[in-house]
C-alpha cells in the first residue's frame, strides 16, 4: 500500500530474531523435506506454536503501512477490516486448485464438489473485484481438473464476464520445474494464469520480463496479495492451518 496505516499493530514484531540461521553447507536439494505438513499431526502440532499470526488477526506494518491477515476472503466485513479504507492497486489471487494429493483429504487440502467451488470462486472474486482501485491490476492463479472437464477455468472465465470494468489481458502459461507423475498421460507440469486490468492498471513491461528468476517479485505498486485457501492461508479464511 502506498499510504502509511494508522492502525496500530495487533502483533508486536512480527519478525523478531530467532536463533541464527546459517547457509545450508549441502548442493542446495529440490525435493521438499518435510513433505506434507496436513498429514502428520505430530509434525503439525509442533510446528503451530511458531505460528505467529492467528485466524482473525491482522498484523500491521507500523513503517509502511503493510498489512498481513489470517481472514475469509469470502467474508466482505473480514476484507474491509483487512484494508481499512485501502484500495487494491495489484491483486495476486491463488485459490485453491480444489484437489486432493495422493488421494489424501484434510482440512487444507480437499476436493469439493464443482457447485461448491464455484460458490466458493464467486464469493472472493465479489470480495476482490470490489475492493480494487480505479487503476488496477487482476491476477489468477488455476488449476485445472481434467477428470471435471477441466473445471474450474471454464466457469471462472465464464464468471469473469461480469465485471465489465476489467478487460481481460492475457492468459499465461508458466512450467513448473516438476509435475504430477503419471504413466498413462502426459505428465502435468503447467499452472495457468489469468491477467485482467481495470482502468489505466499500472504494468511496467521492464520488471515483468526477465531472462532471470524473480521469484515472487512483482512490480513497485503492490496493493495487496490474496493467498486464498479454504482452511487458511495468509489472508483467506478461518481455520489454523500451515502452509
Amino acid at each position: 500500500m502506498k499510504r502509511k496505516s494508522k492502525i496500530e499493530p495487533s502483533i508486536d514484531d512480527l519478525f523478531r530474531s530467532e536463533k541464527a540461521i546459517t547457509a545450508p553447507t549441502l548442493p542446495y536439494d529440490r525435493t521438499e523435506q518435510l513433505g506434507r505438513i496436513d498429514t502428520n499431526k505430530a509434525l503439525r502440532e509442533a510446528l503451530l506454536p511458531y505460528c505467529r499470526l492467528k485466524p482473525g488477526e491482522i498484523w500491521v506494518d507500523s513503517l509502511n503501512g503493510h498489512r498481513v491477515g489470517v481472514v475469509d476472503a469470502m467474508n466482505a466485513q473480514s476484507i474491509s477490516r483487512l484494508l481499512d479504507a485501502d484500495k487494491i492497486d495489484l491483486a495476486l489471487n491463488d485459490p485453491p486448485y480444489n484437489i486432493k494429493l495422493a488421494n489424501k483429504s484434510t482440512d487444507a487440502l480437499s476436493e469439493l464438489s464443482e457447485a461448491e467451488y464455484d460458490l466458493f470462486t464467486e464469493k472472493w472474486v465479489s470480495n476482490c473485484v470490489s475492493s480494487l482501485s480505479k487503476d488496477s491490476n487482476f491476477y489468477c492463479w488455476l488449476g485445472a481438473n481434467y477428470k471435471r472437464g477441466f473445471h474450474p477455468i471454464p466457469e471462472f472465465i465464464i464468471l469473469m464476464r461480469k465485471y465489465d470494468q476489467l478487460v481481460p489481458r492475457n492468459w499465461i502459461t508458466v512450467r513448473n520445474q516438476r509435475g504430477f507423475g503419471t504413466q498413462k498421460n502426459w505428465m502435468w507440469i503447467r499452472q495457468e494464469l489469468l491477467y485482467y486490468k481495470k482502468g489505466d492498471g499500472y504494468f511496467d513491461v521492464k520488471a515483468e520480463y526477465t531472462d532471470r528468476h524473480i521469484g515472487n517479485s512483482v512490480s513497485r505498486r503492490v496493493g495487496i496479495v490474496l493467498n486464498h485457501r479454504k482452511s487458511s492461508s495468509a489472508s483467506t479464511s478461518s481455520a489454523v492451518a500451515i502452509r
